[in-house]
């Protein structure tokens, strides 16, 4: 038998209590009669951000959102922007989402985003989100994150089959963006990307964009 935990209950007094002063008081009653709330401008971007990810939003409310992420560069930290929101931010508005991943780009997750963007289908608005941050000021992109999406974006349009005109008008769309990626860095494609592009544009060879591609591909020196 233990008798841990029985031991004598020893009586210490309650503490005082601490006076009451005038001035604790004022707030019960203040005399100033003049109160001004102090509004929280963020909030307005956090909620419009939270509506983007829902839906597009109409040129009024982007305009605002582009204005308080250029004004507030951390509100992107708190507008609840995770990798798995980007995904639906890119597809509603992607233009706020290239705002948004050029604010990001020298944070230390920002490669969490990249490769939420690649592990998703390649559609259009991820291609324009892409070829956007390629043309942003001071954003370099990982070659290894510009081969992902190259590759991506050739697999998105041969795993369309049973539509032939959507087929070949991801085709163009796709020679476009690849085009637009080379002629930003031709050096991002080395020879075992090349060699994947030369046949993908040979697999769509009469349409007038592909054609240019392997034109360009022949022209540049594209490294090893």
């Amino acid at each position: 038998m233990s008798l841990k935990g029985l031991q004598p209950q020893w009586k210490r007094p309650f503490p005082p209590r601490l006076p009451v002063l005038d001035n604790d008081l004022v707030w019960l009653n203040p005399d100033d009669k003049d109160h001004h709330l102090l509004w929280d401008h963020g909030m307005c971007g956090v909620e419009l951000v939270a509506k983007a990810f829902k839906s597009p939003l109409n040129p009024s409310e982007q305009k605002q959102i582009l204005m308080d992420l250029e004004k507030n560069p951390m509100l992107v930290y708190h507008c609840g922007l995770t990798p798995i929101t980007l995904v639906e931010l890119v597809e509603k508005n992607p233009l706020i989402a290239v705002k948004a991943l050029v604010k990001l780009v020298n944070s230390p997750v920002i490669a969490n985003y990249f490769t939420a963007l690649v592990d998703n289908e390649m559609s259009p608005h991820s291609m324009a989100v892409v070829y956007n941050l390629t043309q942003a000021d001071n954003v370099k992109l990982p070659t290894e994150f510009i081969h992902s999406c190259i590759t991506k974006s050739i697999s998105s349009c041969k795993n369309i089959k049973d539509d032939e005109f959507s087929q070949e008008r991801r085709a163009r769309l796709v020679c476009v963006f690849i085009q637009n990626l080379i002629q930003k860095d031709n050096s991002i494609v080395g020879r075992e990307l090349l060699n994947e592009v030369r046949s993908f544009c040979m697999q769509f060879s009469w349409t007038s964009e592909a054609d240019k591609l392997l034109q360009l591909l022949g022209s540049w020196n594209i490294a090893e």
